[in-house]
C-alpha cells in the first residue's frame, strides 16, 4: 500500500472540483492513472460520496479561515 498516493488521491478529492466530479461519475476511470492495490481501490469504491461531499466542503472552509484576509 502507498499511503502518499491515497493521501495525494484524498486531497484531490477535497480540492479540485474537476477530479471530485469525474470520482463521482467514474471512480475505476478517474483512478486508472495511480498505481493502487486492490485493497485502496476498495476502499475507494466504498466512499460514501455524500460524506466525502461533506468532508470536502469541511476542509473548503477550514482552508479559506487559514487564508490572510487583504483589506
Amino acid at each position: 500500500m502507498s499511503a502518499q498516493i491515497v493521501e495525494e488521491i484524498l486531497a484531490r478529492l477535497y480540492t479540485d472540483i474537476d477530479f471530485f466530479e469525474s470520482f463521482t461519475r467514474s471512480r475505476k476511470e478517474t483512478l486508472r492513472g495511480y498505481d493502487l492495490d486492490q485493497a485502496e481501490r476498495a476502499s475507494f469504491d466504498s466512499l460514501d460520496i455524500s460524506e466525502l461531499m461533506l468532508a470536502t466542503r469541511s476542509y473548503g472552509h477550514k482552508r479559506s479561515k487559514r487564508r490572510p484576509h487583504r483589506s
